[in-house]
């Protein structure tokens, strides 16, 4: 038995057919899938703009804290601390009856020469105290709502 050829043409044609239709419909998948990825990433680069944005505003108002931090009149008065009075040792130094919130009897004819002056360094520990506070402070503003971006 022959097999006519139109017959084999139309069984080629049905097969390239459905070859085709299945090929269109992987592109056609693969187009869904491709939207769907493109905005995620698209509300991902959103996310990663706001997070810019944050660190750029923290930053700026970083610098315009330290600035005025830095520019500030800082008083130049003298901090003296008092050399401490000979004290004698007392029988009743830790018993209960004895006060314990840190004051020492006053004593006649005490030490009273003043100590050297620490006010440079008392300042100098503000200013890194208030410097710190205020990177804290900056660090703190850059979180944004929502979702971190990765490092």
């Amino acid at each position: 038995m022959i097999i006519p050829y139109r017959l084999i043409a139309a069984g080629a044609a049905v097969v390239v057919l459905i070859g085709l239709g299945w090929k269109a419909n992987d592109w056609r998948n693969d187009a869904a899938r491709l939207r769907l990825e493109l905005r995620a990433a698209e509300n991902r680069l959103e996310i990663h703009r706001a997070a810019i944005k944050a660190a750029r505003d923290a930053s700026k108002d970083y610098q315009d804290e330290i600035e005025k931090l830095r520019n500030r009149p800082v008083p130049r008065s003298p901090v003296r601390l008092c050399v401490n009075p000979a004290v004698p040792a007392s029988d009743t130094a830790g018993s209960p009856e004895s006060p314990s919130d840190g004051v020492l009897p006053e004593q006649a004819g005490g030490n009273t020469e003043a100590g050297p002056d620490i006010g440079p360094e008392l300042r100098a520990l503000a200013r890194e105290a208030d410097e710190v506070s205020a990177a804290l402070r900056a660090l703190q503003a850059i979180k944004p709502e929502g979702e971190q971006p990765p490092p």
